[in-house]
């Protein structure tokens, strides 16, 4: 199934898999897949986009990861 889930996976279950993934400043990928287990049992796999956050004033910005789409890829529920 491919089917976009963004607006249907918890807050605290992207937070998750977010903190699974390295640094964004010293990555060499700019996009990452992390699978996740909803709470129904369905898995979704997560892509997270590495972008920058500029700095008004200092010229230079931070790295951050951000969800940037996300799919079913199993509805088989236990």
């Amino acid at each position: 199934m491919d089917r976009d889930v963004l607006n249907t996976i918890p807050g605290e279950l992207l937070s998750a898999a977010l903190h699974s993934l390295p640094d964004a400043a010293s990555s060499e990928e700019n996009t990452l897949q992390i699978v996740v287990e909803l709470p129904d049992g369905i898995r979704a796999e997560v892509t997270f986009a590495r972008l920058k956050r500029p700095y008004i004033k200092k010229g230079s910005g931070s790295w951050f990861w951000t969800p940037a789409s996300e799919v079913i890829i199993s509805d088989e529920q236990p």
